[in-house]
């Protein structure tokens, strides 16, 4: 190209005569000459163009700026490729180099301390990441379609491993600013499909699932087993997209339980007023332990949540006990005024002073002692109790007068006394299997 140059600059020269003092000044520096090395017409062409529009400096800012948006565009397809592709280990990790050294070029900082995209090129990368968003988030069925009844635990998995995808992608983004775009758009998206699966959810199994599962993934560090990256990934940049969907999924999850307990001790209560078969041993327990199982299930699985929510559920569960009590103590007074003293009102009798026991030490461990409507739960309980003790010895002492020898009704009162002080179920249980063995007239 320099032969070129200088066989240009002769030509020029003998054109405008030797008068002229610029016209002996060669048009391209021997420098410049010296620099530019032969290579094809373009090059040529581009050196031409780049020497007739040089600045003080030497640098063209047109061509300057040209090659800065080829690269940005080569830094996007690179990009496409990652969000997009499913590259190897080895070629993310090229993909991130070459995107850290084009970041670096550019004065772009982690921190954004220093320089920043153009608008275009942002704009075509939040394009790319929509995409990359659309396709790892596949769309929930039509409610009410045959498919609708996915599990919410089917479809998290789905998402744990969208969740994997993207901290796979962090050590390509991590060092260019990019990776927080990345991050709150597949985060938004996230929260939009729980907020989905979380108001198709219809039972209690269904919400505590889904609570569960965002705990796990945004609160503990064994989700990712890598704590470093989790904190990349594992962060929501707006707050009220995080506590409004938690605060949501907690009035729906309290609203299914309420409904849940409620059932569970309305069928509890109809099979309590059925008479007690003395054959079956369960019987004599079967109302409290149902009652107090029902009630620690709930608080057992919202400790698995969060510790915060087991006030508000251990509030709903002391409630929910106070109603049961009311209506079980109604139904047994009615049930002992009209019973009369035949063969099945002694086991009866047996079977509420210990069900109005064992209740009144549950109501004792999750009450709150400033709650009064606790302290109403209790008292019921209590006279309920003492008002069917008084019950048993009076059938007791109708017993003493009836014509039994003096040693029968001597062990009968025994064991029924037994029955009365006793707290350990296994041990209860074996003292009504003797005193049914012993005293079948007695049922």
């Amino acid at each position: 190209m320099s032969k070129v140059l200088k066989k240009l600059n002769r030509k020029l020269k003998r054109k405008r005569g030797t008068g002229d003092e610029d016209s002996r000044k060669p048009l391209v520096s021997n420098a410049t000459l010296q620099l530019t090395e032969p290579v094809d017409g373009d090059s040529i062409t581009q050196t031409f163009h780049c020497l007739n529009s040089t600045d003080q400096s030497g640098t063209d800012p047109e061509i300057q700026a040209q090659d800065s948006e080829d690269e940005g565009q080569r830094v996007l397809s690179i990009l496409r490729d990652v969000l997009l592709g499913d590259l190897r280990s080895q070629e993310l990790k090229q993909a991130a180099e070459q995107v850290k050294q084009w970041a670096k070029v550019n004065g772009i900082t982690p921190e954004g301390k220093e320089g920043s995209y153009s608008q275009n090129w942002l704009r075509e990368y939040l394009d790319i990441v929509e995409m990359s968003v659309d396709k790892h988030f596949s769309a929930l069925p039509p409610e009410g379609s045959r498919d609708s009844q996915l599990q919410p635990g089917e479809y998290l998995k789905y998402l744990s491993l969208v969740w994997s995808k993207v901290t796979g992608l962090v050590p390509v983004l991590e060092n260019s600013r990019l990776l927080s775009y990345l991050i709150d758009s597949y985060n938004r998206r996230l929260f939009a499909v729980l907020d989905l699966l979380m108001d198709r959810s219809s039972t209690v199994k269904e919400t505590s699932i889904l609570l569960q599962w965002v705990k796990q993934t945004y609160f503990s560090h064994c989700f990712t087993g890598s704590p470093n990256i989790q904190d990349h990934v594992l962060r929501v940049s707006d707050p009220l997209l995080l506590t409004g969907w938690f605060e949501k999924s907690k009035q729906k999850f309290l609203t299914l339980l309420q409904e849940h307990i409620s059932t569970v001790l309305q069928n509890i209560l109809l099979y309590s007023e059925a008479p007690c078969d003395c054959r079956n041993e369960e019987d004599l327990i079967k109302v409290h332990l149902d009652v107090i199982q029902c009630l620690d299930a709930a608080l057992q699985s919202t400790k698995l949540i969060s510790d915060t929510l087991i006030t508000a559920v251990q509030r709903l569960c002391c409630d929910e006990l106070h109603t049961f009590v009311e209506r079980y103590v109604n139904d047994e007074k009615k049930h002992l005024e009209a019973q009369n003293s035949n063969e099945t009102y002694s086991l009866h009798l047996f079977r509420v002073i210990d069900t109005c026991k064992h209740l009144r030490s549950y109501t004792l461990d999750i009450m709150d002692s400033n709650n009064n409507t606790d302290s109403s739960t209790l008292l019921m309980l209590e006279n309920m109790e003492a008002q069917v003790v008084a019950n048993l010895q009076q059938w007791m002492a109708g017993l003493a007068e009836q014509s039994v020898s003096d040693d029968e009704q001597k062990m009968f009162l025994l064991k029924m006394s037994e029955i009365l002080g006793c707290n350990d179920i296994n041990a209860l249980k074996l003292i009504c299997a003797a005193l049914y063995r012993d005293f079948p007239k007695e049922r």
